[in-house]
């Protein structure tokens, strides 16, 4: 973790680290409710008692291995996430959610490139047909 937080700081970014867990790819995949979840590695979410997942927490897939650049470039992502959101820098609309994938996509992949290793894909959201003012980052931003 200090290696990540160190990396990040040389841009500015300084976050209160959250508290990291190893949770099964299925219950990740069960909790993100997503079709797609093959991408999916690691979330920081918003509480979901369902699933005992709770508001500032970074779930890392057990398929992450933190040992490799790549595993610890998956954690990097999440914590620019965290710095969004301690730092109130998420909105509302689906083009907030754009932007701060975006970001977090570009640290992971200039923490990747300066270690010589290939670059992720960046899995957007489509705000093509989302109507400008719709919330869906608003649960993130309550304590």
């Amino acid at each position: 973790m200090n290696t990540l937080l160190a990396f990040l700081a040389q841009f500015g970014v300084i976050l209160a680290p959250p508290p990291v867990h190893d949770l099964s790819h299925e219950s990740l995949c069960r909790a993100m409710q997503t079709p797609h979840c093959t991408h999916v590695a690691a979330v920081f979410l918003v509480d979901k008692p369902e699933h005992n997942l709770m508001r500032g927490h970074v779930y890392l897939s057990d398929r992450v291995d933190l040992s490799t650049v790549k595993g610890q470039s998956v954690l990097l992502h999440e914590l620019v996430h965290v710095y969004q959101i301690q730092n109130g820098m998420v909105g509302d609309t689906c083009q907030d959610h754009y932007a701060a994938e975006r970001q977090a996509y570009i640290m992971q992949n200039t923490f990747l490139r300066r270690r010589g290793h290939a670059l992720v894909k960046m899995f957007l959201p489509d705000c093509s047909n989302e109507p400008a003012k719709r919330t869906i980052w608003a649960p993130y931003k309550g304590k």
